[in-house]
């Protein structure tokens, strides 16, 4: 009985140990992908990648060696590599193609296999398509005197070792071909200088088609666009990009035969401007008064504005392009060309309101003192000089009155010209603060404008009114970008940050100076970590405080007058 039971027992556990192996042999087996590199015609590599099955440490042997050779051996080899692989690492292989292959073009088989207990697991073969560097020049040399009639066989040529995603629809062939004509002779200067320009012409050829393509739809080319974002220069995680990307792609569906004066998108160049323009396009949609400007000066290159009244708007004074911007505030356009219109009797009305001469004002001079000298009255006219002193204007606003707590605040900038209120004398505390707005105040304010400061955010045009301010800025290392690439113009600043940017001019004009290891903000647990001690700092010097309930409310956007009251207290205590 004791024996029957121990052979059962037995049983039982070999059973185990065979069913807990079986998630070990049933790993995915290893597969191979690869490409070839052409953007050096000199020297092309085939790049290869591949993962192994989990759990083994072992080695790897890729070899590679003429497609029709069907029983190689060791001799057929022309390249050999050994690796360690573990764990179900992935790996990268690079083949010089000038040194690893015959001087034939065309086919080769790579071949991958492990070693030791998962031999038959790690294991896999592909064919790979090379173009040796001594064949590319005269390749390139055909696509730049190919026609219409004659690209599509020199792309033949190419398209395997490229990999280029066959084109099955014939038309559709022939009106990517066309595509490309006009990508090489405007975006490559009349020559692909490499296979890898052509590879990109190939990428772009299928987007730009797909715009008029029957049954497109904006979803289809929002997944286009992301696929080349690197082609496309496009930041994807830009606040305008993910904002208004879906309904922009529906908009260049609709539209893009207007493009480039009716010539619609026919190059690469086309593709990111019409992306620009509709993306600028919506922004301007959803801009109010305070953020029109900024939003406007970042896109107004790519709205194909007549040249005339684009002119005469960058010639203005930002008093008078405000009043031409007028007539683009939440007028909704449905197109580009609807708002290029708004634009030119925009500047048509300013330009008249500029133009119409104005009384001059009433200037009071001062008597000197000790009874003045015989200039002392007053110029135009016949008014009278006062009998006493009588002290500069200060700008007052019929929305921010004296009872109003920021009062002192907004009239100190104001008489500064820090900070400008509407032409209906109103000042507008609580309306939001755009990132470049505050910029050029806290900038003014504190005296860091430099000359011939630079930046490179792609939201910030060198012929924008904020350019200098963000420049000067950014160089002295006050300012950074919602990303490597984007300053975020048009976007409304936190709290948070207006903490930072404060914080880090203290620190720019006054060295070493400390916050606070404590605050009472009631709060504080809820500011990014980046931005903690930026609000010890400003709340311990008394430049930020609470609301009443003790919060500082990090993430909530900063207001006009709570920006004054920023900036008039951090421009006091340096």
């Amino acid at each position: 009985m004791k024996k029957n039971f121990r052979k059962i027992l037995c049983g039982m556990i070999c059973l185990v140990m065979m069913l807990s192996t079986v998630n070990v042999f049933a790993a995915t087996p290893m597969q191979i992908e690869w490409s070839g590199d052409y953007s050096n015609s000199a020297k092309p590599k085939l790049n290869v990648t591949f993962t192994t099955p989990a759990e083994y440490v072992q080695q790897v042997t890729a070899v590679i060696y003429d497609k029709d050779i069907t029983s190689p051996v060791s001799s057929d080899f022309v390249r050999i590599t050994e690796l360690t692989v573990s764990d179900g690492e992935t790996k990268d292989v690079v083949f010089n193609v000038t040194n690893a292959f015959s001087e034939a073009d065309g086919a080769y088989t790579l071949r991958l296999k492990g070693s030791g207990h998962m031999q038959d697991e790690c294991v896999d073969s592909a064919t790979v398509y090379v173009i040796k560097p001594a064949v590319i020049p005269g390749l390139l040399n055909e696509f730049k005197g190919a026609t219409s009639v004659t690209f599509g066989g020199v792309l033949d040529k190419v398209a395997p070792a490229l990999q280029l995603e066959g084109e099955a629809d014939a038309s559709r062939k022939i009106k990517r071909i066309d595509i490309m004509l006009n990508i090489q002779a405007s975006d490559f200067e009349g020559e692909f200088k490499n296979l890898e320009d052509v590879r990109d012409a190939w990428k772009i050829s299928d987007i730009i088609a797909y715009i008029t393509d029957s049954g497109a739809t904006a979803e289809g080319l929002k997944s286009r666009i992301e696929s080349n974002k690197d082609l496309l220069a496009i930041d994807t995680g830009a606040t305008d990009y993910v904002t208004y990307i879906d309904n922009v792609c529906q908009d260049i569906i609709n539209y893009s035969a207007e493009y480039n004066g009716n010539a619609g998108v026919k190059s690469l160049n086309d593709l990111k401007g019409i992306i620009k323009q509709y993306t600028g396009l919506r922004a301007v949609n959803g801009a109010n008064e305070d953020t029109l400007y900024g939003v406007f000066e970042a896109y107004k290159n790519y709205f194909e504005l007549p040249e005339e009244s684009f002119n005469k708007y960058n010639g203005f004074a930002r008093e008078t392009r405000d009043k031409a911007l007028r007539l683009l505030i939440k007028k909704n356009f449905v197109k580009n060309s609807d708002l290029v219109t708004a634009f030119i009797e925009g500047v048509n009305t300013a330009e008249t309101a500029e133009d119409t001469p104005t009384t001059p004002p009433v200037i009071i001079i001062p008597p000197t003192t000790g009874g003045g000298n015989g200039n002392g009255g007053a110029i135009s006219g016949d008014v009278s000089a006062p009998t006493t002193p009588t002290q500069p204007t200060v700008p007052t606003f019929i929305d921010v009155p004296a009872s109003h707590w920021a009062n002192s605040y907004v009239t100190a900038l104001a008489s500064k010209k820090i900070i400008n209120g509407y032409d209906d004398n109103t000042f507008k505390p609580n309306n939001n603060v755009t990132r470049e707005e505050f910029v050029k105040m806290i900038v003014g304010a504190t005296g860091i404008l430099t000359d011939g400061a630079e930046c490179e955010f792609n939201d910030v045009a060198k012929t924008a009114w904020y350019y200098e301010f963000i420049a000067s800025a950014y160089s002295a290392g006050v300012v950074s970008g919602i990303t490597d690439t984007a300053f975020g113009v048009g976007r409304n600043i936190t709290r948070q940050d207006v903490a930072v940017i404060a914080a880090r001019i203290i620190q720019y004009l006054k060295p070493g100076t400390t916050a606070p290891a404590d605050t009472t903000l009631t709060d504080i647990d809820t500011v990014s970590d980046y931005a903690v001690s930026s609000v010890k700092l400003l709340n311990g010097m008394g430049i930020i405080n609470g609301f009443d309930d003790g919060s500082f409310m990090p993430h909530n956007a900063l207001t006009r007058a709570e920006a004054a009251t920023i900036i008039s207290k951090l421009a006091d205590s340096l």
